[in-house]
This record gives C-alpha cells, structure tokens and sequence, in this order.
C-alpha cells in the first residue's frame, strides 16, 4: 500500500473517530440534561463525559435528590384509617421496632374507646375537649397516635404541642417523628412521609438540601428560636406538609405564626407542676395563657380545636378550673376515676390492714393479704365497678380492683384520690384561710371592748412597726380555749430612718406608754389581774421594749401584766439552750422566759410557726366552737372596712408546707407571704395566741410527739 492511500485511511479513521466522541458526547449531556431537569434517572456509575462544572452539579443534584416513591401497599386498609382515629391506632401502633417500645399494648376499654371517638370528632370537627383520666391511663398516647393520624392523613396542618416546659414538649414531638420515621407499617402505607424522613435521619443540614422531581421537600427543625418540626412536603400530594410545634406553659402561647400559618390544633398535656398547683397567682397566670393562646391564635375562619390532658392536683388548681362548667363552660370535660364504684367498705379496710402488715413485716409475697382477698374476693369485688378492667399484673395480682387497693396503700390517700380518683382534697396540715372566712367568723353580741362572762383571759399584743404604726390586738380567752377578738386598732407613727439610737428609743418609749394610754381610752380595767399586755421586741426595739417593760415593772408604774416577746421559726427555737448572757427558764407550750444577766430585762421566746399555724387553725370551727376564733360584732359607728383590714393582715401569711414528721421538727416551716401587702394585725392574733401558752392555757396543736430531744428539755406540759 502506498503512502498516499496510507494516509487518506489514517484519515478518515480519524474522522470516523472524532463523529463517534461527539455523538457520543452528546448523548451525555443530553441525558444529564434530561437528568438535572428530573425526567431520566440514568446509573450514577456511569460516567459521564462533560466539563468539572456540570459535573460537579450532577453529584450535588443526585445527593439531594429522594428518586422515586412507591405506592403505598395497602390502599384499602389505608383508607379504612382515614375517618376512624381508633382503627387507625390500633393498627399502625402496636408492636415493638428498632427499640420503641409500642404505644399500645393492648386494645382499649369502652370507656376509652368514648374518649378516643370525642377526640377524634374534635379534630374534624373543631371544639375544646378537656380529659381528666387517672395517670398512667393513656390519655397523652392517644393525642399523640392522634397527632400523628392527623398529620399524616392532613386533617390538621399546623398543631402545637403544650407541657409544663419546653423541653418536655419537645420530647413528645420527637417521639412522634421517630414513629414515623421508623415504623415499617407507617413507612409500607405512607412512604411519602417515611422515605424523605428516613433519608434525612433528623439532619437540619440535610432537610435544607432535599429534593423530590428537583423539587425542595421544605423539611425544618427549628430548637433555637420557634420551636417546631415539619413534615415533608411532596409534590402532587396536598396532605404533606403539616407543622408540629411545641411550648411550655409557662411560655408566651399568643400570636404563634409560622410560615404563614397559624395553629390549628392544640395539645395541652398537664400544663401545672405541683409547685405551680399551690400557688394561686401561677394558676390564674396558666390560665389566662392557655385561654387567650388556644382561643386567640387559630384563623377567624375556622373553628380551632384543643385537647387538654390534665390531672387534679391541688383543690382550684388549673385543672379543677377548667373542669367547672360554671367557669369554662366552652371546654368539654370528661372526668374518669380509676375506681368507678367501691365494693364493701368493711372487707376493704380489712384487706388494707393486711396488706399494711404485710408491708410493715416486708414480706414481699404479701402472704396474708393475698390469702384473704383470696379468700373474700367475690365479697370485696361485689357492686365494683372499674374504669378498666385490665389494669392490673396477672403475675403478682388477679384483678384491677385489686391493684387499685395496692395502690391505695402505697400512695398517699391525698395523692391517690386526686391522681386516681380526680377528688382533690386539701392537706389537714395546711391551711389556706380567706378574708371571707375571717369575715364570717363573727359572734352575735359580742361587743367590741368589753369582755365576755366566762374569760379567764385577755391577751393584748402590739406589734411595732416604726415607719408605719404600732398595730393592737386583744383575744379573750374562755377555759375551752375558745377565742373572741374583742378589740383591734392601730396607733400611726412615722419614726424617721435618720433618727439617732437615743432619739429612736425615746420614741418607742413613748409610744408605747400612748398605746397603755389607750386601754383605759377603750374602756378596758387594767387592773384586772386576767389582762395581760405583750409586745413584740424583734428587730432595732429590742432594748426599748425591754427597757419599758423592765421600768414599768420595777417602778410599779402599772397594774398591767407586761411581756416583752420574741417569736422564733420552728428551725430556730430551742427552749434548752443557755448562754453566758442569757439563761432560759421553761416555759409553757413551745414558750421560754429568757433572762438577760446583763440588764435584768427578761422576754418571752416562743415557737412562731406553730402559733401561727395554730391560729389560722381556730378560724376554721365554727364560731362558739372549743378551740375556735372570732370577732366582735360591729356596731353603730363601726365601719365594715373595720374589719376587711383585719381580715386581709390576718391573711397576709399563708402556710405552704408543714413538717408533718416528729423527726423533723426541727425543719422551718414555709410561708407565702406575698399574698396581701401586710400581716401586722396577723402577727398580734399569733402574738395573743403565744402569750396564752406561757401563761398556762393549752392551745390545740401546740403539743407535739415527744422525741429525744424534747424529753431532755424542761419544758412545761399542757395545762387544760
């Protein structure tokens, strides 16, 4: 072969070359094209010939984008669900996956089954529904399993989640991803939700970035700033795309608005803490929030919807509230105790007994109790009726009633009745009293200043405040410890901060002798050897109370039956402890007569927190009653404001725990003293009360377990 020909077939070789790489060529950035506007999905093994430009776009687009979702497997089944919360519940949530445990264990009982149906129209329909079940009976695992049939079926789009804090809420709304993410029976009928949930595995880079057909999926976990998750959003399907947010009650729940959408559907999951429960300002607080969020934040143009779980803890807590039809009649309520209708009483407190005993003895099979219910099971179960009859261990028991009596025994009667039972029952330790009980507690013809017949006597007691006024009360006293307050006035002062120590002295002094000046102006006989007189000689008057006192009696100046007092806390008072300075001399009842060696001034130490505690108590008898407490009758000339100020102080300080224990008597006890802005005229009723004691009347309450301690300490008895 010639060279000429040699190189014309070199040639068109070369030509034939170059026309198969730019078909070639072509055909590649044909099908990339194709690829990036999502209408070819070639192999991403294929490699593909184009410039470093395209194809680094082409590896950012394929690993954003889902590919191709699947029909869901079970059409029929899937659209049973739709409209039915109790199918749809008892189908796609029970069993155990990638270690959850499932949401149900077995199928509910007809009274829940009540329930889960008016949840269910609540949520299509629109309403307030307000559950008040025992703990522990599912109430929140069906809002949420509701939750979730709502937005995966997209009957609700944006709802909010409400608990006592943030961070709880927050827990409940992972929880409801995470069985969607991972559920293989959601992901085989809603893999529009599973699949782009999966892919993603609840990472807030990854959900930015996600496509379906080159389409964004808009899923968002927001944790910083408001607090919500969104579900996937996919093209051609309008039931995706439902937001879940999440609050804590004690967070601001108005004007929640979120890409443009507001709540539609709230869930409200015991919003109150125990803590919250007592305090009568946080549950007013709680239930201004809940109300305007829940009423305030939904569209004008549909009616929202909102379930409330809660449990009674306290008697006018937040749920007590919002269950009175009188107070929120807009909230549906349904109340279900653990123990619909109790057996026979008798057997009952009997099998308690056992089981107590047996509790006590720490036999653990519980023997004897378990022999006797045994026994006399169908006695004790006669006429019972049960919220749920499952409810129970068939290892260890052999009915629900059974388990409600255990329970019953291991918890305490207050926490059971309002946790089990939805009774909420006021602590006996602790005493909540109003200035409309005070201003109830009147006795007819009792007049003011004048001493009824059968006292044995009057206790005076002036507590000084120096800026203010030196407030006065006057308690008369009957053998049955029964107490009538048959005076109550304020003498004003306004002792200026700048005054010397002297200055300030003689001004109490004076003071003082003004206030004995105002007996005799009242009508009272000073030398009736049953009047007694005690001033408070806390804080900077300290030396001018005993000083007085001291030269009142020592010059005879006076017929009075003066006392200088001192009122230490429960944690601070020690009726056996001695100085150098000062020697202590028993006293009665929680009281000690403490000498000064220094000065020869002597004052009365006295435990203040139980005779406050016990004078809140004598309010609460009936007036007349043995132990009780009223007030005078006004007059004539006596005002009604007369005794509102003498009510309101009385209750400026209110008891918040109580140490119930012997042991632990020596723990402070907890007062609230925010209540009203004063409690001047509270401290001389407690004042009276303390003064009664060391002059030898018992008080009811005063008395205490002994202990070791107290049985060392000389300290007098009750004197009846």
């Amino acid at each position: 072969m010639t060279k000429k020909k040699r190189l014309a077939l070199a040639k068109l070789a070369k030509k034939a070359a170059a026309e198969r790489r730019a078909a070639q060529e072509a055909e590649e950035k044909a099908n990339l094209a194709h690829w990036l506007e999502g209408t070819a999905w070639p192999s991403f093994q294929e490699k593909l010939k184009a410039n470093s430009t395209e194809r680094s776009r082409a590896w950012r687009v394929h690993g954003r984008e889902l590919g191709p979702i699947p029909p869901p497997r079970h059409p029929r089944l899937l659209e049973s669900c739709r409209y039915d919360l109790l199918r749809f519940g008892t189908i796609f949530c029970t069993g155990e996956y990638e270690g959850m445990k499932p949401l149900l264990k077995r199928p509910p009982s007809l009274r829940m089954q009540r329930f889960i149906k008016a949840l269910q129209d609540k949520i299509l329909h629109g309403g307030l529904k307000h559950v008040r079940w025992p703990r522990g009976k599912g109430k929140s695992t069906w809002v949420k399993i509701a939750i979730m049939w709502a937005a995966l079926y997209g009957h609700k789009f944006f709802m909010v989640v409400v608990e006592k804090t943030k961070g709880m809420a927050q827990v409940v709304v992972e929880e409801i991803w995470k069985r969607i993410q991972t559920s293989p029976k959601i992901a085989a009928d809603f893999p529009e939700f599973a699949i782009p949930m999966r892919d993603v595995a609840l990472t807030p880079q990854r959900m930015r970035v996600q496509t379906y057909m080159g389409r964004p999926t808009y899923m968002r976990m927001d944790v910083s700033k408001f607090y919500y998750y969104k579900l996937p959003t996919i093209a051609g399907m309008p039931h995706t795309g439902a937001i879940i947010a999440y609050r804590g009650a004690d967070q601001t729940l108005r004007g929640i608005n979120i890409e443009s959408a507001r709540p539609d559907f709230f869930f409200i999951d015991d919003p109150q803490t125990d803590e919250d429960a007592k305090n009568p300002e946080t549950v007013a607080k709680i239930e201004d929030n809940i109300q305007g969020a829940v009423l305030g934040s939904g569209e004008l143009s549909e009616r929202i919807s909102a379930v409330m779980a809660s449990t009674p803890i306290e008697p006018d807590d937040v749920s007590e509230r919002f269950a009175d039809p009188k107070r929120h009649p807009e909230w549906h309520t349904e109340t279900e105790p653990l123990v619909v209708h109790w057996g026979n009483e008798d057997l009952r407190d009997e099998y308690l007994a056992l089981l107590a005993a047996d509790h006590a003895h720490e036999d653990e099979a519980l023997a004897t109790s378990q022999k006797f219910y045994m026994e006399h099971r169908a006695e004790i179960e006669a006429g019972v009726v049960m919220m749920d009859d499952g409810d129970f261990d068939p290892e260890t028991e052999v009915s629900a009633y059974q388990h409600a009596l255990w329970l019953l025994d291991t918890m305490k009667h207050k926490r059971f009745y309002s946790e089990m039972q939805m009774e909420t029952r006021r602590d006996e330790s602790i005493i909540n009293i109003t200035p409309k009980l005070i201003l109830a507690r009147v006795r007819k013809g009792a007049v003011a200043a004048q001493i009824p017949e059968g006292t044995v006597m009057v206790c005076v007691a002036t507590d000084i405040n120096p800026s203010y006024a030196l407030t006065c009360a006057a308690v008369a006293f009957d053998p049955r410890r029964t107490g009538l307050c048959i005076d109550h006035w304020r003498h004003p002062c306004h002792l200026k901060a700048t005054l010397s120590d002297t200055e300030f002295h003689a001004a109490i002094y004076n003071l003082l002798a003004a206030v004995e000046a105002d007996f005799v102006e009242r009508g009272y006989d000073i030398a009736d050897r049953s009047f007694h007189w005690g001033i408070d000689c806390s804080g900077a008057q300290y030396k001018s109370v005993n000083q007085f006192v001291y030269e009142r009696r020592r010059k005879r100046d006076t017929p009075l039956d003066l006392y200088a007092m001192r009122g230490l806390d429960n944690k601070m008072f020690n009726p056996r402890v001695s100085t150098r300075k000062f020697k202590e001399v028993p006293g009665r009842n929680d009281t000690v007569l403490v000498l000064d060696s220094a000065t020869g001034y002597e004052h009365i130490n006295f435990n203040k927190d139980t005779y406050e505690y016990t004078a809140h108590r004598a309010w609460l008898p009936a007036v007349g009653a043995p132990g009780g407490l009223s007030l005078y009758e006004l007059r004539g000339g006596g005002s009604v404001e007369t005794h509102e100020e003498f009510a309101l102080q009385v209750c400026g300080e209110q008891l918040k725990w109580k140490p119930d224990d012997p042991e632990r008597d020596r723990v402070a006890f907890k007062w609230n003293d925010r209540v009203y802005l004063r409690h001047d005229y509270g401290d001389c009723v407690y004042n009276c009360y303390a003064l009664a004691g060391f002059l030898g009347l018992a008080v009811e309450g005063l008395q205490r377990q002994a202990t070791r301690r107290k049985r060392r300490a000389i300290v007098g008895g009750r004197v009846n």
